[in-house]
């Protein structure tokens, strides 16, 4: 189902670049030639249909859901947080699609799923994989884990240009706007926001 919807799409870029050659041009793609940028969002967001126009992640889920297999590895974090974060705004439904992924695995694989999502969280605020922050998350339950995440990337995601605006929290900031307080500290890590 993957290569046929794979397929497809490449299929579509050529088409689109034959089609949009001679429209104004205000960007060079490379592979595809002069089209505007609006234009390139738009063929960008095909992925996420297959050929009978229903939305689907455009990898298998092993590719965003456990950050210790070789695919997860194998594309841009950004990427990944763009996949999922389209899929959220068109009404994905993420905590069902990691039931199902966990349901179809041994355990010992799905251990990593939270993890990965706190890697997620993690690197939009900070570009790191780890944190002295984490020490709160990791006290999270892997749904609470998740629907944070989901918080965060709907905050995050610019549609429009579809990109990730990414790493706006602050250190000192943090500290200072926790003032001492673990309660409060706990409540700030807890929270999805853009920037503190």
């Amino acid at each position: 189902m993957f290569w046929h919807s794979h397929i497809l799409f490449l299929l579509q870029i050529k088409q689109l670049k034959r089609k949009f050659m001679n429209e104004p041009i205000n960007a060079q793609i490379q592979g595809l030639g002069f089209i505007s940028k609006k234009r390139f969002v738009e063929i960008q967001k095909q992925k996420y249909y297959n050929s009978e126009g229903e939305l689907e992640l455009p990898r298998h889920t092993r590719y965003y859901f456990d950050w210790l297999c070789s695919e997860f590895k194998s594309i841009p974090m950004e990427e990944k947080l763009c996949d999922l974060a389209y899929m959220l705004t068109k009404g994905f439904d993420l905590q069902q699609s990691v039931l199902d992924y966990k349901s179809e695995r041994d355990e010992y694989i799905t251990r990593a799923v939270p993890q990965t999502f706190l890697f997620y969280i993690l690197y939009m605020r900070y570009a790191k994989y780890h944190h002295f922050s984490e020490i709160v998350l990791r006290k999270l339950s892997e749904n609470r884990l998740i629907q944070l995440f989901i918080d965060e990337i709907k905050l995050r995601y610019d549609e429009y240009d579809h990109r990730m605006e990414l790493f706006g929290w602050n250190d000192k900031k943090l500290i200072e706007s926790a003032d001492s307080d673990k309660v409060k500290f706990k409540k700030l890590v807890t929270t999805a926001m853009k920037v503190i």
